[in-house]
């Protein structure tokens, strides 16, 4: 953030906010964090605080926890049973990636695609402190197991 003219009263100040937004390269998701920062909200708000609150209000930080994860050095996998289509569609997307169809409805999950979806909100796809998944809001959530955890 940084303070410059506002967009809109001339003579007044205002915080501007930036955030970083997610970027379509290779090794992005494997948690090489270097997503552009933009200019994120209006014309900016009169106190720091507010700015900030704009920010925070929309921010997803998986990138940031696919990035710490990676950076771990720890390696491993989550597998769950979920809906035949959803794990179809799931395991053909192309990002995040370390999702695998394995068949049958079964999915596997790289432990970056894992701590991505604890970063999402809650208003989409995320996965809970207690490795539940939740596709949608209106369903029961799936539960994930960490594989060689039996």
């Amino acid at each position: 953030m940084k303070q410059e003219p506002h967009s809109f009263r001339p003579g007044h100040r205002a915080w501007q906010s930036y955030a970083r937004s997610a970027i379509n390269e290779p090794g992005y998701w494997h948690g090489r964090v270097r997503g552009r920062y933009e200019v994120y909200g209006g014309g900016g708000e009169e106190t720091i605080e507010k700015a900030l609150y704009e920010v925070l209000y929309a921010a997803s930080y998986g990138d940031v926890l696919a990035a710490s994860e990676a950076g771990s050095g720890r390696s491993g996998t989550y597998v769950g049973t979920i809906d035949q289509r959803q794990a179809e569609w799931r395991g053909s997307l192309d990002l995040p990636e370390g999702m695998t169809h394995l068949g049958g409805g079964k999915m596997r999950f790289t432990d970056i695609a894992v701590a991505y979806f604890r970063g999402g909100p809650q208003s989409g796809p995320y996965i809970d402190a207690t490795h539940l998944l939740y596709l949608d809001p209106m369903d029961d959530p799936y539960q994930l197991t960490r594989e060689g955890d039996a």
